[in-house]
């Protein structure tokens, strides 16, 4: 859907999306430097992977690039994921995150799995304003950091950061956890 008025309305967007009640999660990104190059990620409502979309006119029509590599990024939780990104100064350097990480560098005319150095499921990723080669991947196993564009991976030690999956209390000392 997009809006031209601040939302105050709403126009659905289906030259070349997928439409229906089978549609599940989307993300979108827009290239800062080139904003009528935009990608689109589609789950389904079953949570697998429907494909990645891009528009060359600020989202009118859209096409498909998914070269099929793609089908099984989500395993069975797209609900999870639906994060695609586009380098700010290269409309053609986008990344798809799923369960493994995807990247094209033709602008979606084929896809390659990427940072096979890092953990899995891919959340978020940024890339660095200042300094345009610099990009940061967070994913299940904490952040990285790429000084080239993406191209190579390394991962930032010594974080601060805990992910709890439960939380047990001892029948016999209620004190510990």
């Amino acid at each position: 859907w997009r809006s031209n008025d601040g939302g105050d309305t709403w126009q659905e967007l289906t030259n070349g999306l997928p439409t229906g009640s089978d549609v599940g999660r989307i993300g979108i990104t827009i290239c800062e430097s080139q904003p009528d190059v935009m990608y689109a990620l589609y789950a389904d409502a079953s949570a697998g992977f429907r494909g990645v979309y891009k528009s060359t006119d600020g989202g009118d029509t859209w096409s498909g690039t998914n070269d099929n590599n793609m089908n099984s990024m989500y395993s069975t939780f797209g609900w999870y994921f639906g994060q695609v990104r586009v380098d700010p100064n290269d409309p053609n350097n986008v990344f798809a995150m799923g369960v493994p990480m995807y990247r094209t560098t033709n602008g979606g005319s084929s896809w390659f799995e990427t940072g096979s150095d890092m953990h899995v499921d891919h959340h978020a990723l940024e890339f660095c304003p200042n300094q345009p080669n610099r990009a940061y991947c967070g994913n299940d196993g904490g952040l990285y950091v790429s000084y080239n564009s993406g191209s190579t991976w390394n991962k930032l030690g010594d974080q601060p950061a805990n992910q709890f999956y439960a939380v047990e209390i001892d029948p016999s000392d209620p004190a510990r956890l």
